[in-house]
């Protein structure tokens, strides 16, 4: 009798050992795809970003180009 209730004991408990290693296993691999999808979103938000500033200065004339003529290049000292 004691054989019995002891394999059943010892059972139920690998079979609850079993299961809390499964819950632990299924949380770490969720945590990891949230953080992945998280850095990825980021990621492609910074990338847009990058690429619009980019876009933006690259748009923009420079400021010798606006009518005022080319720059001057200050001119070299003069010695009496």
């Amino acid at each position: 009798m004691l054989t019995f209730r002891l394999t059943l004991i010892v059972s139920i408990l690998l079979m609850i050992g079993a299961l809390a290693g499964l819950l632990g296993y299924v949380q770490n691999r969720a945590l990891d795809i949230a953080a992945e999808t998280a850095a990825q979103a980021t990621m492609d938000a910074a990338s847009i970003q990058a690429a619009t500033t980019i876009r933006i200065f690259s748009s923009q004339k420079p400021s010798w180009q606006s009518g005022k003529g080319a720059p001057q290049a200050p001119s070299p000292p003069t010695f009496h």
